[in-house]
């Protein structure tokens, strides 16, 4: 549910760059227009204009799209019908929290399945020694010297005498096969309930690692996206400036427009996923990092 939520509040702050981007676009048309009709510039930079309009209306209403999509997942998870939930939009660019450097992997002990598999191989291993048990005779004495049974029908019978004692004693040897056959079963069990506790701890690291990694990695493509931002920006006021002047065409101004629009989104995306691997970590650590009780 928090991946979902910081999606949408994602997709929120990319509708309030289309919503801005529009009323631009809008001024933009406005002028071309008008120059058009002063015989400052052709019908074809008017068309232009109207198609970049048009294709960001286009743009917004995929989003809008989306984030009905997004809400309707959070109103099920949170057990309620999509008719009666809904969250105002709220376009926000928060800042993921600082994950400390030097987490100590027991945080990892934590994890649900983790602490299922070593249950796993605890009970396999019990398992072993209940195997092993069966070779030794059960033999129920009593106080009645010997004999397993107070009936006195019971009692006049000489097979619950010492001797049937003894025959009881011997009966595992001729079960043997299938009590060894118990114990390698056993052991087999324990082998690969020991696996697979492997095998789920070195996923658990392997989640916890990419996710750390995805963190950084992702902090150097915020920076240079928000540069790439800026450079786009200035690029698209000078490519206006020179329209205005006469110096360039407005097919100038089209491309420097579609750049900055798309850097300002992917700015927005990327802003979007920093938030989404910083969730992702506190499941993979088994609930965060500030440390907590082993199951």
């Amino acid at each position: 549910m928090a991946i979902d939520y910081y999606q949408l509040r994602e997709t929120d702050q990319e509708l309030q760059i289309l919503d801005s981007t529009l009323t631009d676009f809008a001024r933009a048309l406005s002028l071309t227009t008008d120059r058009f009709q002063k015989g400052l510039n052709s019908e074809l930079e008017v068309a232009q204009a109207k198609t970049l309009l048009d294709q960001t209306i286009t743009q917004k209403q995929a989003l809008q799209n989306q984030r009905a999509q997004l809400e309707h997942a959070i109103a099920v998870l949170l057990g309620r019908t999509v008719e009666s939930f809904s969250l105002p939009n709220q376009p926000s660019d928060p800042t993921p929290p600082v994950i400390p450097s030097g987490l100590p992997s027991d945080l990892l002990e934590r994890r649900p399945d983790i602490a299922e598999a070593d249950r796993n191989v605890a009970a396999a291993t019990a398992q072993i020694g209940v195997a092993k048990a069966a070779y030794f005779p059960q033999l129920s004495l009593t106080a009645l010297v010997g004999y397993e049974s107070t009936n006195a029908v019971s009692l006049l019978n000489w097979q619950n005498t010492m001797a049937s004692l003894g025959a009881s004693a011997v009966a595992p040897m001729f079960t043997g096969g299938r009590l060894r056959a118990g114990v390698d079963q056993a052991q087999a069990v324990y082998r690969q309930s020991l696996a697979q506790y492997e095998k789920t701890v070195l996923v658990a690291y392997q989640e916890a690692e990419d996710q750390l990694a995805a963190l950084q990695f992702l902090a150097g493509e915020s920076q240079s996206q928000a540069n790439a931002v800026l450079d786009s920006t200035r690029a698209e006021e000078i490519a206006m400036q020179r329209f205005r002047a006469g110096l360039a065409g407005y097919l100038d101004v089209v491309f420097a427009q579609e750049t900055e629009l798309s850097d300002e989104r992917a700015a927005a995306q990327i802003s979007g996923q920093q938030m989404a691997a910083s969730v992702v970590p506190i499941k993979a650590l088994g609930g965060g990092w500030a440390g907590g009780n082993t199951p």
